[in-house]
């Protein structure tokens, strides 16, 4: 079974996570209510994102991305910035380093 060392490397997951907090409106990652989301490494966890496998075969087919929203920096625009948009911008950094479909989650916000 492919581990998330083969798939998604423990530099390209730092990479990630640097890009996604530099996005206007992104808070910070969340791990989940358990810290159950995240790409464990030997010796490292990288927060907030999360492989998701088919059921049947094991193989990892998306890559899911939780984030916290920063609800005051969205609705300090003019006019306010959808977080659609901002879920678009996250995508756009996941895809240039893994080629897995993205899935944002928006766990909360703040």
């Amino acid at each position: 079974m492919d581990t998330a060392v083969d798939i998604l490397p423990f530099g390209a997951a730092r990479r990630i996570v640097a890009g996604l907090l530099a996005i206007p409106g992104i808070a910070g990652m969340s791990g989940g209510a358990f810290g159950e989301v995240a790409l464990y490494y030997p010796f490292e966890r990288v927060h907030g994102l999360k492989l998701v496998r088919d059921p049947h075969s094991g193989v990892p087919e998306r890559v899911e991305v939780h984030l916290i929203a920063d609800l005051r920096a969205l609705l300090h625009t003019s006019p306010p910035t959808p977080l659609v948009t901002v879920a678009d911008s996250a995508r756009s950094v996941v895809v240039k380093q893994c080629a897995l479909p993205v899935d944002v989650i928006f766990s909360g916000g703040q």
